[in-house]
């Protein structure tokens, strides 16, 4: 549904700066004023800009999203009454909730896990990017985690070895 939006939002953009560079032509060949180069670099700049805008509607919905690698230093963690625990740092690049991540804690020791659910500002969200957020875990106890710690995306974490 996004990428229908987005895809609308770049072909009226497009219909848009095409017409105005339709219309500055028109006006400018009208021969009302003479010719202007203002004029001519309005008309020009518009069928550019609206020939750019088509293009991208007509590219993006075949360009896949890209992998945005994310990681979270730990600042606190919290114990959850039942079992887990809430992890909470600011997330750099992207992390997503039922996303796999490891835990890199300060002995060496790598756990891997999914992440549960995502607060961002005590709102429940699908994904955090590039903000303070509280990372929920089910099947972490919060004897496992210490502050400083890195939970990252797993992708990058076998990029780095």
């Amino acid at each position: 549904m996004k990428k229908i939006g987005n895809l609308l939002k770049w072909l009226l953009a497009g219909i848009v700066f095409l017409g105005l560079g339709a219309a500055a032509y028109v006006f400018e060949s009208d021969g009302g004023y003479g010719f202007s180069l203002n004029r001519y670099r309005l008309t020009s700049s518009c069928l550019i800009l609206g020939v750019f805008c088509v293009a991208a509607a007509v590219i993006l919905p075949f360009i896949k999203e890209p992998f945005v690698p994310g990681y979270l230093f730990v600042e606190d963690i919290f114990r959850m009454k039942p079992e887990g625990c809430v992890v909470v740092g600011y997330v750099k690049g992207r992390l997503r909730v039922n996303e796999p991540v490891t835990i890199r804690n300060r002995y060496g020791t790598v756990i891997r896990t999914t992440i549960d659910g995502i607060e961002v500002f005590k709102k429940k969200k699908p994904a955090a990017v590039d903000t303070p957020a509280a990372l929920y875990f089910r099947t972490v106890e919060p004897e496992m985690i210490y502050i400083d710690d890195i939970i990252q995306n797993i992708k990058r974490a076998e990029e780095e070895g």
